[in-house]
Protein backbone atom coordinates (compact mmCIF):
# COMPACT_ATOMS: atom_id res chain seq x y z
CA UNK A 1 0.00 0.00 0.00
CA UNK A 2 2.49 2.53 1.09
CA UNK A 3 5.97 2.67 -0.92
CA UNK A 4 7.89 4.07 2.26
CA UNK A 5 8.17 0.15 2.95
CA UNK A 6 10.13 -0.56 0.47
CA UNK A 7 10.28 -0.29 -2.90
CA UNK A 8 9.10 3.40 -3.48
CA UNK A 9 11.46 6.37 -3.92
CA UNK A 10 14.17 7.37 -1.50
CA UNK A 11 15.03 10.99 -1.83
CA UNK A 12 12.80 13.99 -2.62
CA UNK A 13 14.90 13.69 -6.15
CA UNK A 14 13.31 10.36 -6.82
CA UNK A 15 9.88 10.93 -5.72
CA UNK A 16 9.69 14.42 -8.01
CA UNK A 17 11.13 11.87 -10.57
CA UNK A 18 8.38 9.77 -9.88
CA UNK A 19 5.58 12.29 -9.91
CA UNK A 20 6.66 13.39 -13.08
CA UNK A 21 6.59 9.86 -14.68
CA UNK A 22 3.18 9.57 -13.34
CA UNK A 23 1.82 13.20 -14.86
CA UNK A 24 3.04 12.71 -18.30
CA UNK A 25 1.76 8.69 -18.34
CA UNK A 26 -1.63 9.39 -16.85
CA UNK A 27 -2.26 13.25 -16.87
CA UNK A 28 -5.25 14.69 -15.20
CA UNK A 29 -7.87 15.39 -17.36
CA UNK A 30 -9.34 18.12 -15.28
CA UNK A 31 -8.66 19.00 -11.65
CA UNK A 32 -11.25 16.40 -9.89
CA UNK A 33 -8.62 13.66 -11.94
CA UNK A 34 -5.42 13.73 -9.21
CA UNK A 35 -5.84 9.98 -8.34
CA UNK A 36 -2.75 9.00 -10.45
CA UNK A 37 -0.75 11.65 -8.74
CA UNK A 38 -2.16 10.93 -5.24
CA UNK A 39 0.90 8.40 -4.61
CA UNK A 40 3.37 10.36 -5.58
CA UNK A 41 2.48 13.14 -4.13
CA UNK A 42 2.59 10.85 -0.89
CA UNK A 43 5.51 9.66 -1.55
CA UNK A 44 7.24 13.08 -2.43
CA UNK A 45 6.01 14.92 1.16
CA UNK A 46 7.27 11.40 2.89
CA UNK A 47 10.62 11.62 1.30
CA UNK A 48 10.79 15.53 1.83
CA UNK A 49 10.03 15.20 5.25
CA UNK A 50 12.76 12.74 5.98
CA UNK A 51 15.50 14.81 4.48
CA UNK A 52 14.11 17.60 6.54
CA UNK A 53 13.08 19.80 3.39
CA UNK A 54 11.07 22.59 4.66
CA UNK A 55 7.79 22.98 3.01
CA UNK A 56 8.37 25.97 1.45
CA UNK A 57 10.91 24.05 -0.57
CA UNK A 58 8.74 21.68 -0.76
CA UNK A 59 6.11 23.24 -2.88
CA UNK A 60 8.98 25.29 -5.14
CA UNK A 61 9.93 21.75 -6.58
CA UNK A 62 6.87 20.65 -7.07
CA UNK A 63 5.64 23.80 -8.98
CA UNK A 64 9.03 23.70 -10.75
CA UNK A 65 8.42 20.34 -11.93
CA UNK A 66 4.34 21.21 -13.09
CA UNK A 67 5.88 23.64 -15.01
CA UNK A 68 8.40 21.76 -16.74
CA UNK A 69 5.62 19.98 -18.52
CA UNK A 70 4.10 21.78 -21.21
CA UNK A 71 2.88 18.63 -22.68
CA UNK A 72 0.84 18.72 -19.58
CA UNK A 73 -0.68 22.05 -19.84
CA UNK A 74 -1.69 22.26 -23.06
CA UNK A 75 -3.36 18.85 -22.59
CA UNK A 76 -6.03 20.68 -20.19
CA UNK A 77 -7.54 22.90 -21.78
CA UNK A 78 -7.82 25.86 -19.43
CA UNK A 79 -7.61 23.53 -16.45
CA UNK A 80 -4.20 23.47 -15.61
CA UNK A 81 -4.51 26.15 -13.14
CA UNK A 82 -7.43 24.81 -11.23
CA UNK A 83 -5.28 21.18 -11.38
CA UNK A 84 -2.20 22.91 -10.13
CA UNK A 85 -4.09 24.15 -7.25
CA UNK A 86 -5.37 20.88 -6.42
CA UNK A 87 -1.94 19.06 -6.19
CA UNK A 88 0.06 22.07 -4.39
CA UNK A 89 -3.15 21.72 -2.20
CA UNK A 90 -3.10 17.95 -1.56
CA UNK A 91 0.75 18.12 -1.50
CA UNK A 92 0.21 20.53 1.79
CA UNK A 93 -2.79 18.63 3.48
CA UNK A 94 -0.40 15.45 2.79
CA UNK A 95 2.74 17.01 4.26
CA UNK A 96 1.12 18.36 7.24
CA UNK A 97 -1.21 15.09 8.03
CA UNK A 98 1.72 12.94 8.20
CA UNK A 99 4.03 14.26 10.10
CA UNK A 100 2.37 13.94 13.24
CA UNK A 101 1.85 16.34 16.58
CA UNK A 102 4.38 18.66 16.85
Amino acid sequence: MNSSEGAGPHSADEALAALRVALLANPPRDASGLASVREPLRDLCRCARAEGLEPERLLIRLKQTMDSLPELASGLHGGHSEMRIRIVSFAIDTYFADAGPS
